[in-house]
């Protein structure tokens, strides 16, 4: 393990009040000098020194293996439980150490402390006069745009529950991964198809609808599928304006029971309103 965090969290904005660092036993002298380094730019932080060998002993070649080195860094974790309260803000950085134990530790970061700050840091003797040694990176960025991408090819199948469950995450994500305005509407039309399948899944075990005067609930719930539609044609036709890209909106026609009555009524869009709630329905 190198002192390169220790140097790059001197010229940085990283003030940690506790840190904890993770080490082989066969560079003791450069961990003892990280610490020393971080205790003495920062001498309010609390500072805590993991040796590899001792949380996983008995293991050969621990700090290249890593499969190995998951337990190691769920040890580490499980020793330090602050490290996971909620209103922890945990900042990792493995940047040193074995290419093995980067890979390892920042899965470990990404596993059992998902709100964790990635850092990156690069070496204060290559790095540009002035410049910035942490840099931040995402290591949920890919995840996140294939979940956008999951989303759009679920509603291009009309899978309203597929792009849902891709999509909500993503509206706790700071900052998101796509347009805001543009995620809302692709929920809101996902809201909507799902509602559509569920009420084709009552309708199809539950009930049929009653040929009688009078629609009563089975009207209610036709209403408040077209209310959704309407929605989401607005939100979808605002979003093609702010954005510039014409993302065109959902047909006019909601769904085939409307066009149906039409059909019956002899009654189109040029020739006056028409509701199927007021009609008497034929028998």
């Amino acid at each position: 393990m190198g002192n390169r965090p220790a140097r790059s969290a001197q010229r940085s904005n990283v003030r940690p009040d506790i840190a904890v660092l993770l080490a082989g036993q066969d560079v003791r002298s450069q961990a003892d000098a990280t610490r020393d380094a971080i205790q003495g730019a920062l001498p309010a932080c609390e500072v805590h020194l993991e040796f590899a060998e001792q949380l996983r002993p008995g293991v050969p070649n621990l700090v290249v293996d890593i499969q190995e080195l998951l337990y190691v860094g769920r040890a580490v974790v499980h020793r330090h439980p602050e490290l996971r309260e909620p209103a922890s803000r945990v900042a990792v950085c493995f940047s040193s150490g074995t290419p093995q134990m980067s890979v390892a530790m920042t899965l470990v970061a990404r596993s059992l402390i998902p709100g964790a700050q990635h850092y990156q840091a690069l070496d204060p003797g290559n790095a540009q006069p002035g410049s910035e040694l942490l840099r931040t990176f995402d290591p949920d960025a890919l995840v996140r745009l294939d979940a956008r991408s999951r989303v759009f090819e679920a509603l291009a199948r009309g899978d309203g529950a597929a792009a849902l469950a891709a999509g909500e995450p993503l509206r706790a994500v700071h900052p998101p991964p796509w347009n805001k305005k543009a995620l809302e509407s692709a929920l809101a039309v996902s809201r909507a198809l799902e509602w559509v399948a569920a009420y084709q899944r009552q309708r199809l075990l539950h009930f049929r609808l009653p040929q009688v005067k009078g629609l009563g609930e089975a009207a209610a719930d036709l209403t408040a599928i077209e209310d959704w539609f309407k929605q989401c044609q607005a939100k979808l036709e605002a979003w093609g304006a702010g954005t510039g890209k014409g993302a065109g909106a959902p047909p006019r026609r909601a769904g085939g029971n409307h066009a149906r009555h039409h059909r019956r009524c002899g009654r189109g869009r040029g020739a006056g309103h028409c509701s199927a709630r007021a009609e008497r329905p034929r028998p």
